[in-house]
C-alpha cells in the first residue's frame, strides 16, 4: 500500500483508455482524480495528485481534441541537512551558444572556458569538493569521443559527474561515448542531434534514468541536483604506535629486582668471610 501524501504526476501518451481496467480507474481516483471516468479513445490527460487525496483534489487536464498540460505548487517539509548543489546548463549553437556548472550557485572555472563539445566536472560525492574538470571537442577532432569515454571510465564509482553540451556535442558522438554517458545515468543522449542542448548530474556507476538529466533539440536546458553532506569517518591507524622503550613491563622490573638481592647477598657473604679471616688471623 502506498504511503499517504506522496505526489503523483502522470501523463498520457498515444492512448490509455483500451484495457483499462475499473481498478485501474479507481486507482485514479485514489490520487484525486474525477476525470478519468471521461477518458476517451486517444484522449489527452495528464494530472498532478496525492497517494489518498480526496475525490477531485488533484490538479488535471483532459481533452479529447489537444494536448493538455497542468501544474501543482507543491509546499515542501524544509530539512535542515548540511548539503551542496550542483547545477548544469547547456545551449547549442542556435540556442544561446553556452554552458556552465555551478556547485552551490558558484561558477566551476575551466581550463580555457566552456569549449565546443562536452563539458565535464566531477566533484566528491561526500563533500561537494571539485576534482576533475575538462572539454571534449568532438566536432574538432573524432578522437575526442573515444578521449572522453576513456575519462569517464576511469572515474571513480560514486563521483558526482556532471556534464553540459556547448554549441554542437553530436557530430562524432562514438558510441563507446554513449556507453560512457551510461554508467553515469544517462537514457537520452541517444536522441542528441546536431547542435541540440544536453546537461546532466549523473553519478558514476548509477542505474541508467535514476540521475537528473536534461535534453532538447530546440532549446537550452538546465538541470539541478542535491546531493547530502557525508562525514568523514574517524581515521583508525592501521599499525599500531610502537611502545616507548624506556618504560619496562611489570615482568622485567621483577627479574631485575631478584637479581639486586642475590647481588646483595653475595656481597654481605664475602664481607663475612673477610671479617672473620682478619679475626683468627689476630688469635
Amino acid at each position: 500500500m502506498s504511503t499517504l501524501g506522496r505526489i503523483v504526476a502522470i501523463a498520457i501518451k498515444d492512448d490509455a483508455s483500451l484495457n483499462l481496467s475499473d481498478l485501474g480507474k479507481k486507482a485514479c481516483e485514489s490520487l484525486g482524480s474525477r476525470l478519468i471516468d471521461d477518458l476517451q479513445f486517444r484522449s489527452s490527460w495528464a494530472i498532478i495528485g496525492q497517494t489518498g487525496a480526496a475525490l477531485g483534489t488533484a490538479e488535471e487536464k483532459l481533452s479529447n481534441e489537444s494536448s493538455v498540460s497542468c501544474s501543482r505548487g507543491i509546499t515542501a517539509t524544509k530539512v535542515n541537512l548540511p548539503s551542496f548543489v550542483v547545477a548544469a546548463t547547456s545551449a547549442g549553437n542556435n540556442w544561446g551558444n553556452m554552458a556552465q556548472v555551478t556547485c552551490n550557485g558558484e561558477l566551476i572555472p575551466l581550463a580555457g572556458g566552456y569549449q565546443r563539445g562536452l563539458n565535464v566536472v566531477v566533484f566528491d560525492q561526500s563533500n561537494g569538493r571539485l576534482l576533475q574538470s575538462q572539454s571534449f571537442d568532438l566536432y574538432a577532432d573524432p578522437a575526442n569521443a573515444d578521449a572522453f569515454a576513456h575519462w569517464i571510465d576511469t572515474i571513480p564509482q560514486g563521483r558526482v559527474v556532471a556534464i553540459a553540451a556547448k554549441d554542437d556535442a553530436s557530430l562524432n558522438l562514438s558510441d563507446r561515448a554513449k556507453a560512457a554517458c551510461k554508467l553515469i545515468g544517462s537514457t537520452q543522449l541517444e536522441r542528441l542531434q546536431f547542435r541540440g542542448s544536453w546537461a546532466i548530474v549523473g553519478v558514476k556507476g548509477a542505474a541508467e534514468g535514476a540521475v537528473i538529466e536534461n535534453l532538447h533539440n530546440f532549446g537550452s536546458v538546465s538541470v539541478k541536483a542535491w546531493f547530502p553532506l557525508v562525514e568523514s569517518p574517524p581515521v583508525t591507524p592501521s599499525v599500531a604506535q610502537p611502545v616507548d622503550q624506556s618504560i619496562e613491563s611489570p615482568e622485567s622490573g621483577s627479574g631485575d629486582k631478584k637479581r639486586m638481592i642475590i647481588i646483595g647477598l653475595l656481597l654481605a657473604l664475602v664481607v663475612i668471610v673477610i671479617i672473620g679471616t682478619i679475626l683468627f688471623s689476630r688469635d
